[in-house]
C-alpha cells in the first residue's frame, strides 16, 4: 500500500502549480492508497487558500489482522478485552503518532480503540505536514478543498497508518431509497405495512426484540413525531423512550432529511416494537463522517451489551474510493463483528451497475461488498387478501438505462474484496471474488412500504427497505438465542450459506429461493445467484434452524 522514497511534490495533476513544493526534509513514505487521480468531474478553481480549515482522518492498523479475520469468518467472537491486548493499535505506535501530529499545529480528537484520529487544522498545516498541495475543486455544483497528490508520513509513522482519509472529501456514499406516489394502506395491499411484512414472511408473533439494542448508521434523525404517527397508525406498541439519538462527534445531525433516517428508524421499530433503536447521526455520508460513526459504536460496544445488530443503507462504487478508505472501514467492520455484532448494508438500487456507471470490470457497492457485512438485496413481493405470498420474484430491471432510472436489486462482484471461506454452495460461481448481495427482502418501490414522513404518508423502496428490515429480524433472532443461552449470531452471512436448498421438518424450505428476475447482467436462478442471493427466510423454520447450527 506504499512505497519509501525522498518525495519530491511539483504539484497538482492537471496543471495547477504549487509554488512552495518542496523536497520532503526526511525520508518519507508515499502513502499510495489514500486517494485516486481527479476524475473528468472535477473542476479545479486554483490553489487553496492557505488558512481554509480542513478536517481529515488517519486511520491506523490492527495488528495480526489475519488471525482476527480468519477467528470471524470461523463464527469466534473475541471479548473486547483480548480485542484490545492482541489486535487493536498499540498504544506506544498511537501516541508517537499523535506527539507527531500535534507538533506540526493540529487539533486531534481519538478514540479508546487507537483505530482512527480525526484532525482539523489549515491547508498551510496539512501541505507542508504530508507534502502534499492543496486544490480548491468544484464538483457536482459543490466546492471541495480536495489534492489529487499522494501525501507521505515519516517512515517511523507509516509503518502503523492504514491511510490518510478525507483528501478527497467529494467521494460520499449516496442513501438507497426510492420514494413512491402516496398509496392507499389497505391490509395486504401495498405500500406493505409491517404487519403485512410480519405474516408474509412468517415472523413469530411472540418475539418482539425485548432486551435487544439495534444500531443505525445515518446522517441525521427522524422527526420523533413523524415516529410516534407512524407507531400510531401501524398499531405498533412503541415510544420514544426506546429511541436513543447519538450525535456523533457533536455532528449536525439535525440538519436537513433525507428521510433515509425515518425509513430506517421505522422499519426497525415496527418489526421489534420492543427494541431499544440507537441512531448514530454522522451528520453528513461523507465517508470520514461516516467512519466517526463507526469509530463510536466500536468505542460504545462495551458499554452497550445489548447493541447486538446495526444496518447500513447507503453505499458508493468501490471503484471510485480510494483503497485507503476501503481498508479503514473493513477494519473498523471486522472488530465491530468480532464483538458479536451482525452487521447488514443496502446492496444497492442500481442493478449490477452498483452507481459505478462510467467504470469497466467488477462492481460492487460497498460497504455491502464488505467480507464482514451481509449484503441485503431486494425482491418484489405480491400478497393475496389473506397476507400470503402467491410470488416473490427479484427486484429486477434488464439495461443500463433501466437500471439506472427505475432501479433494481444491486448485485455484483467485488474488485476489493477476496472470496471468504463461508461463500460457498449451490449456485455460487466458481470465482476468487466476494459476491453481493447475500440474502433478500421485500425492496421494490413499486409496492414499496408505508412511511410517515414529514407527517405524510409515503410509499418508499429499495434496498434500504431490506436492510434494516433483516436488521430487526436480527434483533428477534438473538432474542431467541438469549432466551436459549446461545451467543449472539455475530457475522450473519456465514450461518446462511449453508442452508441453501435446505428443508426444516416436513420438507419445508428454511430459505425461500427465488428464482425469477434480472438485474442487468445478473438473473435469479435455483440456489445462490447475484440478485438475490440465497433468497428470502421463512422466518420461524430460519429461527429454529439456526439455534441448531453453528457458523
Amino acid at each position: 500500500m506504499s512505497v519509501t522514497s525522498k518525495l519530491w511534490v511539483c504539484g497538482l495533476a492537471m496543471g495547477l502549480s504549487w509554488a512552495s513544493a518542496q523536497a520532503a526534509p526526511v525520508e518519507q513514505t508515499v502513502m499510495t492508497a489514500s486517494n485516486r487521480p481527479f476524475t473528468q468531474e472535477v473542476q479545479i478553481l486554483g490553489q487553496a487558500r492557505a488558512q481554509a480549515p480542513i478536517t481529515l482522518q488517519i486511520a491506523l492498523k490492527l495488528r495480526d489482522f489475519d488471525a482476527l479475520q480468519q477467528r470471524i469468518n470461523q463464527g469466534e467472537q473475541v471479548a473486547y478485552p483480548e480485542l484490545e491486548r492482541t489486535y487493536l493499535p498499540r498504544t506506544t505506535d498511537h501516541q508517537a503518532l499523535l506527539r507527531w501530529l500535534q507538533a506540526q499545529g493540529f487539533t486531534v480528537k481519538s478514540y479508546p480503540h487507537r483505530l482512527s484520529m480525526t484532525i482539523k487544522g489549515t491547508v498551510a498545516q496539512v501541505q507542508k505536514a504530508f507534502v502534499i498541495p492543496m486544490a480548491q475543486v468544484v464538483v457536482g455544483g459543490k466546492s471541495y478543498l480536495a489534492s489529487a497528490s499522494l501525501p507521505s508520513l515519516p517512515k517511523n509513522l507509516a509503518a502503523f497508518v492504514v491511510g490518510i482519509n478525507g483528501l478527497q472529501p467529494y467521494q460520499r456514499a449516496y442513501p438507497l431509497h426510492h420514494l413512491q406516489p402516496q398509496s392507499p394502506t389497505v391490509p395486504y395491499t401495498d405500500p406493505y405495512a409491517i404487519l403485512d411484512i410480519r405474516k408474509a414472511y412468517k415472523v413469530t408473533q411472540k418475539l418482539t426484540g425485548a432486551g435487544q439494542k439495534i444500531g443505525i448508521v445515518i446522517d441525521v434523525f427522524p422527526l420523533d413525531s413523524d415516529l410516534t404517527t407512524f407507531w400510531a397508525n401501524s398499531g405498533i406498541p412503541q415510544s420514544l423512550s426506546n429511541i436513543e439519538k447519538v450525535a456523533v462527534g457533536g455532528s449536525a445531525s439535525s440538519g436537513p432529511t433525507s428521510a433515509e433516517e425515518t425509513l430506517d428508524t421505522e422499519m426497525t421499530s415496527g418489526i421489534a416494537s420492543a427494541a431499544k433503536i440507537r441512531i448514530y447521526a454522522s451528520g453528513s455520508l461523507a465517508f470520514t463522517d461516516i467512519d466517526n460513526a463507526y469509530a463510536q459504536i466500536l468505542a460504545d460496544l462495551p458499554n452497550q451489551p445489548q447493541l447486538h445488530q446495526v444496518s447500513m443503507s447507503y453505499g458508493a462504487c468501490e471503484q471510485l474510493e480510494s483503497p485507503a478508505q476501503v481498508a479503514t472501514d473493513h477494519q473498523y467492520f471486522a472488530a465491530i463483528t468480532s464483538q458479536g455484532v451482525s452487521l447488514f448494508a443496502s446492496s444497492g438500487d442500481s442493478g449490477s451497475f452498483n452507481l459505478c456507471l462510467g467504470q469497466s470490470g467488477d462492481k460492487a457497492s460497498n460497504p455491502s461488498s464488505d467480507p464482514n457485512v451481509t449484503s441485503v438485496g431486494g425482491t418484489t413481493l405480491k400478497l393475496d387478501a389473506t397476507g400470503s405470498v402467491t410470488k416473490e420474484t427479484a427486484w429486477g430491471c434488464s439495461s443500463t438505462l433501466l437500471c439506472t432510472l427505475l432501479g433494481g436489486s444491486g448485485g455484483g462482484t467485488s474488485s476489493a474484496f477476496t472470496r471468504p471461506i463461508w461463500q460457498t454452495g449451490f449456485g455460487v460461481p466458481a470465482g476468487a471474488q466476494r459476491l453481493v448481495p447475500d440474502i433478500s427482502l421485500v425492496g421494490d418501490p413499486a409496492t414499496g412500504v408505508y412511511v410517515i414522513y414529514k407527517g405524510k404518508v409515503s410509499q418508499f423502496g429499495g434496498t434500504s427497505v431490506s436492510a434494516p428490515l433483516w436488521n430487526a429480524f436480527a434483533a428477534l433472532l438473538n432474542q431467541d438465542r438469549k432466551a436459549q443461552g446461545l451467543t449472539p449470531l455475530g457475522l450473519f452471512a456465514p450461518y446462511i450459506y449453508p442452508l441453501i436448498g435446505s428443508t426444516a421438518p416436513y420438507g419445508a424450505p428454511t430459505l425461500r429461493d427465488i428464482t425469477e428476475g434480472s438485474n442487468g447482467t445478473f438473473s435469479a436462478g435455483a440456489g445462490y445467484d447475484q440478485v438475490t442471493g440465497v433468497g428470502v427466510p421463512d422466518f420461524n423454520r430460519l429461527l429454529n434452524r439456526l439455534n441448531r447450527l453453528t457458523p
